[in-house]
C-alpha cells in the first residue's frame, strides 16, 4: 500500500512539473512571436524612411525601384511632419525623414519605384 501511495505522489508531482513546463513553453512562444512582429513593423519603417532619405540626398533625377515585404500583421502607416510612422496593436515606430511628406502610395509585395523631381519626392 505505501509503495502504491509514494507512485502515485511521484506521477502526481511529475504530471504538475510537466504542466508547469508547457505553461511557460507557450507563453514564452507567444513572446517570441509578438517581438518577431514588432520587428517586423519596426524594420518596415526603417526602410521605408532610410528609401525616402537616400532619394532626398541625391537630389533631383533620383529614381530607384525596391520591393517591399508586407509584413505579416495589420498595420497603419502615415508619413507626414518629417516622419514615417508606423502603427501595430499599441506600439508606434517612427523614423525622421528629411522631406515633409512624399507623394504617392507605396505598395507591398511589389516593386515602388521612387523619385526625386524637382525635390519634391514621389513613389509610384
Amino acid at each position: 500500500m505505501s509503495v502504491s501511495i509514494e507512485f502515485i505522489s511521484l506521477v502526481s508531482i511529475s504530471l504538475i512539473l510537466v504542466f508547469f513546463i508547457i505553461f511557460y513553453n507557450s507563453y514564452y512562444i507567444v513572446f517570441v512571436d509578438d517581438q518577431r512582429k514588432l520587428k517586423e513593423v519596426e524594420d518596415l519603417a526603417k526602410t521605408l524612411s532610410s528609401e525616402i532619405n537616400l532619394a532626398v540626398k541625391a537630389g533631383s533625377g533620383y529614381e530607384r525601384e525596391f520591393f517591399l515585404i508586407k509584413p505579416s500583421v495589420n498595420f497603419t502607416l502615415k508619413i507626414e511632419n518629417y516622419f514615417v510612422e508606423v502603427k501595430y496593436k499599441d506600439h508606434a515606430f517612427e523614423e525622421p525623414i528629411m522631406v515633409n511628406n512624399v507623394t504617392g502610395h507605396f505598395k507591398f509585395n511589389k516593386i515602388n519605384k521612387i523619385k526625386n523631381i524637382n525635390e519634391k519626392i514621389y513613389v509610384e
